[in-house]
């Protein structure tokens, strides 16, 4: 009697007893190939996640370019096919015009999450693209321009890139009609082989990507001073967000704000090491000094504030008052 009683105890907690929580895994996504070193940056992240959540929230890195096309990516994102999008906002402007003014500004996400600018631009986010911004990874990491062969100068010491075609983007587009080259649209994959054929004769890109792609062996000139930051956002499909437990909300909003001043504290020092290296491998700096660095970058900004004054007409105020100098 006693057995048959204490049976029953136990068989009636168990209806009443809430089951531990299972570990909440959510699928991301690099805008990168998987190998490449944006996407290795990320992974770190990821770990640091991992780490911490076990038990909790555990993130699972399914692919890059290679798993879902990066301008495919935030739409996959939007209709949960990915919880967490890791990639530059220049492929989902048609979406988020907004998201432009991340390599437009000098500022570093620790000030913006101070003065404001962080929490305005998250209710765009929120609005336009149903996500949840995340964090800013990999910021400071300075764009330049590289060149097959060395840029001409016009007499004040502005270049004059004319006949000069240039791989290109959205955030490039007007800076580079300004120095008279000719835009060339492709997808990074094709970048190598458009450098072979001489399709293209150079490109902006940050500093880092130039030896990791192995296009240093037709990129022989890098004009300084860089211009723009790496803009690669992290963004969480907002129904999704929402329905995480806090716990796990608090691992992968705190893990993102510690990795943002990690990961732009180590490019700090990587750039340089990264000059050296270039160095090593025939990348000759062309160097712009004075009034043609002047020129130069208040062409660069210039022409993306403008940009996003002429796509984000409402909110350009409020964008200039927090992400401006």
């Amino acid at each position: 009697m006693r057995k048959t009683a204490l049976l029953a105890a136990v068989l009636l907690a168990s209806t009443v007893m809430p089951a531990a929580s299972a570990e909440i895994e959510l699928k991301a996504i690099s805008g990168f190939p998987k190998n490449y070193i944006f996407t290795r940056s990320f992974e770190s992240y990821i770990k640091k996640v991992n780490e911490r959540g076990a038990g909790v929230v555990k993130v699972t890195l399914i692919g890059g370019v290679e798993a879902i096309p990066p301008r495919q990516q935030a739409t996959a994102l939007r209709n949960g096919i990915v919880d967490i999008l890791y990639q530059p906002p220049n492929f989902y402007l048609g979406l988020i015009p907004e998201g432009d003014v991340f390599s437009a500004t000098k500022k570093t996400p620790v000030e913006l999450r101070a003065n404001g600018g962080w929490d305005f631009v998250s209710g765009v986010f929120k609005e336009k693209m149903k996500a949840h911004l995340l964090g800013w990874f990999d910021s400071g990491i300075g764009m330049n321009l590289f060149l097959s062969a060395p840029p001409e100068q016009n007499a004040d010491g502005a270049l004059n890139l004319k006949g000069v075609k240039l791989r290109s983007s959205p955030i490039f587009n007007e800076f580079f009609k300004e120095l008279r080259a000719t835009n060339v649209d492709m997808a990074p994959s094709e970048i190598y082989p458009a450098l072979e054929r001489g399709i293209i004769n150079g490109l902006g890109t940050p500093i880092i990507t130039v030896l990791d792609f192995g296009w240093d062996k037709f990129l022989r000139y890098r004009v300084d001073p860089a211009f723009f930051q790496a803009d690669v956002l992290t963004i969480v499909n907002i129904d999704k967000w929402n329905s995480l437990p806090e716990p796990a909300r608090k691992i992968l909003q705190d893990t993102a704000v510690e990795f943002e001043k990690e990961s732009r504290a180590y490019w700090q020092e990587e750039q340089q090491r990264v000059k050296k290296e270039q160095a090593e491998k025939g990348i000759k700096p062309f160097v712009l000094e004075g009034k043609a660095a002047e020129i130069f970058l208040k062409s660069a900004y210039g022409s993306s504030w403008a940009r996003i004054e002429k796509s984000s007409p409402n909110a350009f105020s409020k964008l200039r008052e927090y992400f401006g100098e």
